[in-house]
């Protein structure tokens, strides 16, 4: 997670005004977009946004397993070796 530190805020206008800049700052650091000087929305590089993704899929995967979600355990072969659990 971003420190605050590494967080950088910029208010609507600004972020449409510098939004090439914005978007290139967002592959080093974690961009908040303020509206009436409150966080509205947040930019993020891609390679976060998939590191995200893939994170909440396997908490997900985990969760389903955990709450016994038929669906899953059907997928899963418990008696075969090569699944790793």
């Amino acid at each position: 997670m971003s420190e605050l530190n590494d967080l950088r805020f910029y208010s609507v206008a600004d972020a449409k005004k510098y939004f090439s800049k914005v978007i290139e700052e967002s592959s080093l650091n974690d961009i908040i977009i303020t509206k009436n000087g409150r966080p509205s929305s947040a930019i993020i590089s891609y390679e976060k946004y998939l590191q995200i993704n893939k994170f909440l899929e396997e908490i997900e995967d985990i969760y389903e397993m955990d709450t016994g979600k038929e669906e899953v355990q059907k997928q899963i072969d418990f008696n075969d070796k090569s699944t790793e659990v």
